[in-house]
């Protein structure tokens, strides 16, 4: 029962962190868009791919550096335990994501033309992203909702045999 509880937090954290990532990166993505049919094209076909491979570097490393919080029982019982740091952690990822198009750079696009163009900040769009895909990834139920979950299976399962 704890395998298969463990395994459907597993997919559920790599769904919503996939998901909320490929969101997040196609929201950047739109925010970039110009017009165009060149640029349209690139929007419906290289961006989608883009936010596969960049959302699953991303979940890789994420998954990566929170091993210890996987492998280590006390670590682990700490963090679900304390579910205000984990959505405070997806919180400040989503405060610096905004941030990020609220406060933004200029960048040259073309040196030729002098072209000069706003875009998000990059430090803090980094961040954030990280930020939020760690935490997506890390999160936990808090552990009222898995004691009602639990009580749910128990009784179910004691009146069905």
């Amino acid at each position: 029962m704890q395998l298969l509880y463990r395994m459907l937090v597993l997919i559920g954290q790599l769904t919503l962190s996939f998901s909320v990532g490929c969101f997040v990166y196609m929201l950047f993505a739109l925010l970039d868009f110009e017009g165009g049919f060149p640029a349209f094209l690139g929007m419906v076909t290289f961006h989608p791919l883009m936010a596969v491979v960049l959302v699953s570097a991303t979940m890789m490393v994420g998954l990566l550096a929170g091993l210890p919080l996987r492998f280590n029982n006390a670590l682990r019982r700490w963090w679900v335990r304390h579910f205000a740091v984990q959505a405070g952690l997806i919180a400040l990822g989503l405060v610096l994501l905004i941030g990020a198009v609220v406060f933004p750079e200029t960048r040259s696009v073309d040196p030729a033309e002098l072209g000069i163009k706003l875009v998000p900040n990059l430090t803090l769009a980094i961040s954030g992203w990280l930020l939020l895909i760690f935490g997506l990834l890390h999160v936990y139920p808090p552990l009222h909702w898995l004691d009602r979950l639990g009580s749910q299976f128990q009784t179910h399962f004691e009146t069905s045999s």
